[in-house]
């Protein structure tokens, strides 16, 4: 049951028939979507992989995402765990359009120093490795991307879901936005941690947590990381602000504070509804630091992770099975049936006794998935135990 505090403040925000419009959209189900990784899959095969439950292109990332007509079930999905896709919501896709936009505005699209402030659990992380970083093979732009999140207990699973996508180029980071004074980047994304008016159909306890004085916490918070993290992006360089809610306090409010008390100019505001866009909530806006000088007069000079508290994997050898960059020669590989990928996923037991002693990669539809140690009669099982899949996999 909404609250009437966040329904009037909602009718201020957006007015009388649009918050009618999100009110009754809310007590429906909530949307479903996958966005490809572009150096695994093309977006035909992830289609081709769903057959009739994919649907609908999302039509501002249509080159790389749709709609799924019912949910899947995603943890018994190898392809999944191998990176071939990400679970994104869909207005949040919209950060890479405007990625893209800024390589138009500013005119490059190379020698960029990308930071993702708050990164966790990856989705934008890996939509902003899709767009900065090359496939295996072409010549590099030698971009650059940290991906830090403030959260301790968070970073594991970022850590997880970048490797999955298989990239290099990218430094994981468990640091609070003030740690990276000194820093200097070119595009900086603060997906900035909000009231989560956008999450209510998806999780009741976002709900029940939802206040007014909650939102002017936010809000206060929001300012805090904005302040913090303002003088480290470049002169000339753009800033991606966003949230998943809905409310003027964190959204409008806050990119006109960015602009009248840091000093930056805003380019575009974009809202999602449900109700209105098939997705959960998503507010964007894109912003630009006012300079004489723009963000292609040279490159970045700063080296991320210098200063910063970097989060190295803790299973090293398993995110290497899931790189992009593993020479196809280097192990001997073994194709599974998605039975096996999914035994392998659980920390089943395997055995390969016609193939060579020693590692062997593992490999479902042609992508890394991890790697088992062969002895002959048996064969270890590499596979994180904090990354097994714990359902039943009988089914």
């Amino acid at each position: 049951m909404l609250q009437n505090d966040f329904i009037n403040m909602l009718v201020e925000s957006v007015g009388e028939q649009r918050a009618e419009r999100i009110v009754a959209a809310l007590d429906t189900e909530p949307e479903v979507s996958v966005r490809v990784n572009p150096f695994k899959l093309a977006v035909g095969d992830l289609r081709e992989h769903f057959g009739e439950l994919a649907g609908d292109p999302v039509p501002w990332a249509e080159d790389e995402a749709f709609y799924l007509k019912n949910r899947a079930s995603f943890t018994l999905d190898p392809l999944f765990h191998a990176g071939g896709y990400y679970v994104q919501e869909a207005g949040s896709m919209y950060v890479g359009k405007l990625v893209r936009d800024i390589f138009r505005l500013s005119g490059r699209n190379s020698g960029l120093n990308v930071l993702d402030l708050c990164a966790a659990p990856g989705g934008k992380t890996t939509q902003l490795l899709s767009c900065l970083m090359d496939a295996p093979g072409t010549p590099s732009r030698g971009n650059r991307l940290t991906a830090n999140e403030v959260v301790p207990s968070r970073v594991a699973a970022l850590s997880e879901n970048v490797a999955k996508w298989g990239c290099s180029g990218v430094t994981v980071t468990n640091n609070d936005p003030s740690h990276f004074a000194g820093m200097s980047y070119d595009i900086i994304v603060v997906d900035a941690p909000c009231s989560g008016e956008g999450m209510f159909r998806k999780d009741i306890k976002a709900q029940e947590n939802w206040s007014v004085n909650n939102v002017q916490l936010c809000a206060a918070r929001q300012r805090r990381i904005l302040s913090d993290i303002w003088p480290s992006l470049l002169d000339g360089g753009y800033m991606i602000y966003s949230t998943c809610t809905f409310n003027r306090i964190e959204d409008e409010q806050m990119v006109e504070w960015i602009c009248s008390c840091l000093g930056g100019e805003s380019l575009e505001m974009r809202h999602f509804y449900p109700g209105e866009n098939r997705g959960e909530g998503f507010f964007a806006a894109l912003i630009h630091k006012s300079s004489e000088t723009g963000v292609g007069d040279k490159p970045s000079t700063a080296k991320p992770g210098r200063s910063l508290r970097v989060f190295n994997s803790l299973f090293p050898m398993a995110d290497e099975a899931l790189s992009v960059n593993l020479p196809p020669d280097r192990y001997p590989k073994v194709e599974l049936s998605r039975e096996d990928a999914l035994k392998f996923l659980s920390k089943d037991s395997l055995s390969f006794p016609d193939m060579p002693l020693g590692y062997i990669l593992l490999t479902y539809k042609g992508l890394g998935l991890g790697f088992v140690k062969n002895l002959g009669k048996r064969a270890n099982n590499l596979h994180p135990m904090p990354r097994r899949i714990r359902q039943s996999i009988s089914k």
